[in-house]
């Protein structure tokens, strides 16, 4: 699974796309990967209903991550939290094993994985975890742009806040 990225608008040069989840921040979702049709053609309820139940044609952490994805964009940012965190707790395993194509890089996975939850955190009002989680992704991948895009915007808001 090639990691790369594309706006909604579009077309898809690759298997993952980027598109702003909220308030200019900006998610990554996995192609190849159960939902992300369904991701891509903004039917999240269709997604959720797919990528709820467990797949093994895939691996857990992408479809946990495409799950995380429709769940936030359906509005239920609890629930995406939580399939953020089990895809973190996923990953570094999966990444180690024979199962995962050697066309995935670690640190890149791990850059997208993290900048999700930090789009989420901040959605839920939690900035400074949300800070913590844009700057561990800045830290594995400086060249990502989602993550470099999103702790510039949160740092932005801070500051906004600040001087109210």
């Amino acid at each position: 699974m090639k990691i790369s990225h594309a706006r909604f608008a579009a077309a898809l040069a690759g298997a993952a796309f980027s598109a702003t989840a909220s308030a200019g921040y900006h998610v990554t979702a996995f192609g190849n990967t159960p939902g992300f049709d369904q991701i891509m053609a903004e039917e999240y309820n269709s997604a959720n209903t797919l990528l709820a139940a467990p797949s093994y044609t895939a691996s857990q952490y992408a479809r946990l991550a495409n799950l995380c994805i429709a769940q936030l964009k359906s509005e239920d940012v609890d629930a995406a939290l939580g399939s953020c965190n089990r895809a973190l707790s996923k990953a570094p395993a999966e990444l180690r094993s024979s199962l995962v194509s050697l066309n995935h890089k670690r640190a890149e996975v791990m850059t997208h994985l993290y900048s999700n939850r930090g789009v989420v955190r901040a959605i839920k009002g939690d900035t400074y975890g949300a800070r913590s989680d844009f700057e561990r992704a800045v830290a594995l991948d400086a060249d990502n742009d989602n993550a470099r895009r999103n702790l510039e915007y949160v740092a932005n808001s801070e500051l906004a806040q600040r001087s109210e």
